[in-house]
Parts: structure tokens; C-alpha cells; sequence
């Protein structure tokens, strides 16, 4: 198993070396998406949206560690997080990821974002328009049961 573990790697064009991705809150309003759009307009960044639905930032940058050949310089000490890597998960002996979303760019964002508000507005509004018309339905069932609709007399 050493052997396979410490030669999965040769050949490899290090991937997991050249990007990292920190988790994001799922967006909920304007203001999530407006924080999204300020990542999204640096250099090297990218959103997506995993096929689990979680969100994350990815960050396209090489690690300082590798030397020009794709190799790891700080290997016997290297991060716990790389120890942890393994072929399973690697991207090169590994299935192909799967997004629902990838946005690369400010314009895929922010025309998500207008849909997706759109989206929760409209879904607010039927939700809004329910409740007013099953208070509606209460209050009528309510009035036609009362006894002073029905015209029954209070007794002093």
C-alpha cells in the first residue's frame, strides 16, 4: 500500500496543488450575493455550488510549495490536509466533479442572483397570498358561525 500510495502522484500535473476552496454561507439575500460578488471580482476566483447544493469559493492559485517539476519540496512535513489526500479523491484518478453551479465571472453570478431573488420574491408573495386567503376563509367560517349572524338573541 506505501508503494501505490507514494506512486499515485508521479505523473501527475499536481491539481490539487494549484487551487484551494474555502465553504460560503448559502446565499439568502441581496446582501449574501453582493458579498459573493466581491470575491467573485478578484483575479483567480471562481463559486460554485457542489451536486450536494453546498456553496464554496475556489481559489486558483499554486501552492509555494511545488518546485517547477510539479513536485511537493516540503513533503516529509507537508500539511496534514495533503497527508490526508489519497486516490479516491484525487481529481486526476477520481471521478469528474460535478457542480450544479460554477460561476466564473461577475455577469454569471449576479444573473443567477436576479433569478434566484426573483424566484424567492415570487415563492414570498404566493406564500403571502395563501395566508391572506385562509385568514379570509377563517374569519368567514367565524362571522357565518357566530350567533349574532345567525340571529340568535343574547339571554340577560
Amino acid at each position: 500500500m506505501a508503494k501505490s500510495r507514494k506512486n499515485y502522484c508521479r505523473g501527475c500535473d499536481s491539481m490539487c496543488c494549484r487551487y484551494f476552496t474555502v465553504p460560503l454561507e448559502t446565499p439568502e439575500d441581496a446582501d449574501d450575493f453582493d458579498a459573493m460578488q466581491w470575491y467573485i471580482l478578484h483575479e483567480g476566483i471562481s463559486i460554485y455550488v457542489d451536486d450536494e447544493g453546498d456553496w464554496y469559493v475556489n481559489v486558483d492559485v499554486r501552492c509555494r510549495a511545488l518546485d517547477d517539476d510539479g513536485r511537493c519540496r516540503i513533503y516529509r512535513r507537508r500539511p496534514d490536509i495533503c497527508r490526508d489526500h489519497t486516490a479516491e479523491i484525487c481529481e486526476r484518478h477520481g471521478d469528474e466533479y460535478d457542480f450544479r453551479e460554477h460561476f466564473h465571472n461577475e455577469k454569471e453570478l449576479m444573473a443567477y442572483a436576479r433569478e434566484f431573488l426573483a424566484r424567492r420574491e415570487a415563492s414570498r408573495k404566493r406564500r403571502s397570498r395563501a395566508a391572506k386567503n385562509a385568514w379570509r376563509r377563517r374569519r368567514a367560517t367565524a362571522t357565518a358561525a357566530s350567533p349574532a349572524r345567525r340571529g340568535a338573541r343574547r339571554s340577560s
